[in-house]
């Protein structure tokens, strides 16, 4: 089968057996720093911008909300694919990195629990106490 992309050329068996991995002695990954963080930071900003023009009665082309979303998703996608290459590939998501995304997601669900939990007590209570004045 032939390569479509020299991007995704990479000798794997190589990633597994470098030095630098096998020179941690501890059990959590340090991340090395990343342009995915800024790419997904400045394409929610165009979103935003995008939004807060429609919303002032602005015209906006069709492709240009388009392109924003292709730049979005391309951008989350590229960052998950170096995710996916570091925890299948390079084995930097060690048993213990595996434990704290479980529990991190945890407390995601558990936070987002209790703030619509939150949320909607208070719009009870204020219906209901329309209801008795």
């Amino acid at each position: 089968m032939k390569k479509i992309f020299s991007l995704f050329d990479i000798n794997y068996k190589e990633l597994k057996n470098s030095k630098s991995i096998k020179a941690e002695f501890h059990g959590f990954h340090i991340v090395e720093p990343s342009p995915w963080p800024m790419g997904v930071a400045l394409t929610l900003n165009n979103v935003i911008m995008l939004f807060l023009l429609y919303f002032n009665y602005f015209k906006i082309a069709w492709w240009e909300i388009v392109f924003i979303f292709l730049m979005f998703f391309s951008t989350v996608g590229c960052w998950c694919y170096d995710v996916i290459i570091e925890s299948t590939y390079q084995g930097m998501h060690t048993l213990i990195v595996q434990q704290m995304h479980r529990a991190g997601f945890v407390l995601v669900l558990i936070s987002e629990f209790m703030f619509f939990f939150g949320f909607f007590d208070v719009f009870s209570i204020f219906l209901f106490r329309l209801q008795y004045e």
